[in-house]
């Protein structure tokens, strides 16, 4: 059957996320973009990037999910860009996309448990 996941790419200097179904339809995206700030260094500076990703994923991620009109326990699946790009920028969504990953794996065995009791 189809399923859902939420995309997350913090390669370079864009703070981005999407959800996306298995058939490639896009249910909802969000976007930040770091131009001015690559523009007042003459190029990308990857401590300031990496700091402008901070500050963005959490939007950006919870902007997706609104625009898919989805909660985070109803992702099937959690992707994130794992290269090429900057090492400490890839960090921050490789760390966004695996929290979100263990809360959904933690709800999957808390729902087992609880229909286990129930049984």
């Amino acid at each position: 059957g189809e399923f859902t996941v939420l995309g997350i790419e913090t390669s370079c200097d864009d703070t981005a996320a999407a959800v996306v179904t298995s058939s490639g339809k896009i249910l909802g995206e969000s976007k930040r973009s770091q131009d001015q700030l690559s523009q007042q260094w003459g190029g990308v500076v990857p401590g300031l990037a990496r700091d402008a990703h901070k500050g963005a994923i959490d939007t950006v991620v919870a902007e997706a999910l609104t625009n898919a009109k989805l909660t985070v326990d109803e992702l099937d699946a959690v992707a994130v860009t794992m290269g090429p790009g900057l090492e400490i920028c890839l960090r921050i969504g490789f760390h966004a996309a695996r929290d979100m990953a263990m809360s959904l794996e933690r709800g999957t065995s808390e729902r087992e448990g609880r229909e286990e009791v129930d049984a």
